[in-house]
């Protein structure tokens, strides 16, 4: 899968989508995207307050109302890439530093369809070999 191709929907829709682990193409990791943007929140209020600004002040910055930053950092709201880029600009920070490390929001590992069971019938093999 390259980095152009749509990510693999899993599950129904409880906001999980797997995505190639870059070190062995047998494996994806599951991202959470809840855990991932309640991270991306935490991460916008710590920046925020060691600036020793208001909610009220970055939202007036953003051209946007108070209670849309709140919800940024509570994770009842998603922030927009282009209000990422934002904040960076504001801060004068590295867009990396808002966004959390993949294996931070790893919910579990799981194999692509069919992997499983040519895994199970390579083990066979193995063992059928060795008798």
């Amino acid at each position: 899968m390259t980095l152009l191709e749509k990510p693999t929907k899993i599950g129904n829709g409880s906001g999980e989508v797997a995505f190639p682990v870059p070190h062995n193409g047998d494996e994806r990791t599951v991202i959470n995207d809840d855990r991932l943007y309640e991270a991306i929140g935490e991460r916008l209020k710590s920046v925020r307050k060691n600036h020793h600004l208001t909610q009220a002040r970055m939202a007036k910055y953003l051209g946007l109302e108070r209670t849309s930053v709140t919800n940024f950092e509570r994770n009842r709201q998603r922030p927009s890439v282009h209000i990422l880029y934002h904040y960076c600009e504001h801060f004068v920070i590295a867009i990396a530093d808002l966004l959390p490390p993949i294996e931070d929001m790893s919910k579990q590992r799981m194999l692509p369809p069919g992997a499983e069971k040519a895994r199970e019938k390579a083990r066979r093999s193995l063992l059928a070999d060795s008798i």
